[in-house]
């Protein structure tokens, strides 16, 4: 468990150095920018590929990948009325959008409103496909095991492949024990979804075959596209 943590925690500070100091490695450039209209952080990665200055190949890997991010949204009302506002606000030079999880409060899970107000807002609204990975909020913290099981497969029945529903998405593979997880390859940028939650262990056996499904998901796709990918970028729940 503490070897899967610190291999997400390694590729997160990574980006987020650079980041920080805005430096384009042999790798990459990763810039993130704040939104003043509360409709996400866009986050853009560049790949510096060593070719011809003049070909196409080069002008391609070059064109930015911008995408933005949402988490932890929808606690309050004030902060569901608004959330159809920042979805709508999203620019269309997005490539797709990601909620890193909890994209609601904590509660018994008994309801599919929550669920249901997401999903239908990103549908009606959202000008790039969406993808999502779970967090606590979503049903780790539903409650006992069966609170849990059922707070899961809502979550499961609006957010595993709402990103088809755009239409214009291709080669996004899913772990076949975990469908949740998945990634997808985008100009020399390897895309990893990863269900990791935070909160307490309320089921040791649970909370380890959950972590050791998505290392080894993670290790299969790093392994799968080897020399291709020249920026790994990572998407899990985390908590500080």
């Amino acid at each position: 468990m503490s070897s899967f943590t610190s291999f997400v925690l390694l590729c997160l500070l990574t980006l987020v150095q650079a980041k920080h100091t805005g430096v384009t490695g042999l790798v990459a450039n990763v810039t993130l920018a704040g939104s003043e209209d509360g409709e996400g952080s866009a986050i853009v990665v560049t790949t510096d590929v060593k070719t011809k200055q003049n070909s196409r190949r080069t002008n391609r890997y070059r064109r930015p990948i911008v995408f933005y991010t949402h988490a932890d949204t929808n606690y309050a009302s004030v902060e569901r009325e608004l959330f159809p506002i920042q979805v709508d606000n999203i620019p269309r030079e997005a490539e797709f959008i990601i909620h890193l999880g909890d994209m609601k409060g904590v509660d018994s899970c008994r309801s599919e409103g929550p669920y249901a107000l997401v999903s239908d807002t990103y549908t009606s609204y959202a000008k790039a496909p969406v993808f999502l990975v779970p967090g606590d909020n979503d049903w780790y913290d539903c409650g006992g095991r069966s609170d849990r099981e059922r707070g899961f497969a809502i979550w499961e029945s609006h957010f595993l492949y709402l990103y088809q529903k755009f239409g214009r998405f291709s080669s996004v593979q899913h772990q076949d024990r975990r469908k949740e997880n998945f990634a997808f390859f985008r100009r020399r940028v390897l895309f990893i979804g990863v269900h990791m939650v935070g909160g307490d262990i309320k089921n040791k056996d649970e909370w380890n075959d959950l972590l050791r499904d998505s290392l080894k998901w993670t290790r299969d796709m790093v392994e799968q596209y080897g020399n291709r990918p020249k920026v790994v970028v990572i998407f899990g729940e985390m908590q500080s």
